[in-house]
């Protein structure tokens, strides 16, 4: 509920090659979840939202 005002489209992306949520506002990256797995269950969520952090994270879209 918190990013909703950021971004309004969130979708599942490969960031850094591990599965995350990026989510986008006016076409631009505006938010970024990354998630730590550990044994099969969620340890840790990392939020990225600071423009110049963004650029820098490496974001795909995996194959559907």
């Amino acid at each position: 509920m918190a990013a909703t005002g950021r971004a309004r489209f969130p979708g599942v992306g490969l960031v850094g090659g591990a599965a995350g949520l990026v989510m986008a506002r006016g076409g631009r990256l505006a938010l970024v979840l990354e998630f730590t797995v550990t044994d099969g269950l969620i340890s840790a969520i990392e939020v990225t939202a600071a423009p110049d952090r963004l650029a820098r994270l490496e974001i795909t879209v995996p194959d559907a």
